[in-house]
């Protein structure tokens, strides 16, 4: 099982099908809601693979002194509460 965040509580959901897509609220017409985090969970049978891949992929960055990203995406690979960091 994978978990997909978008990290920034009001959207996500389970994919379980073949060639489905993620896509944040409002995409592509307006910037998503402030302070939002969607959880994805990503469920195949054992054996099989997941390909992710990222079409329009756009973060936001704050500069006040030091410019960092306000936006993250991680992706966890394994059971809620017992995951591992696949990376950031």
């Amino acid at each position: 099982m994978y978990k997909i965040s978008f990290i920034k509580t009001g959207c996500g959901g389970a994919l379980t099908k073949h060639s489905q897509s993620i896509s944040s609220p409002r995409y592509p017409d307006y910037p998503y809601p402030n302070s939002l985090q969607c959880d994805w969970v990503i469920t195949m049978p054992r054996g099989k693979f997941i390909r992710l891949e990222f079409f329009d992929f756009e973060v936001e960055f704050k500069c006040d002194g030091k410019c960092w990203c306000a936006d993250q995406l991680e992706i966890w690979e394994g059971p809620e509460f017992n995951e591992t960091k696949l990376g950031r």
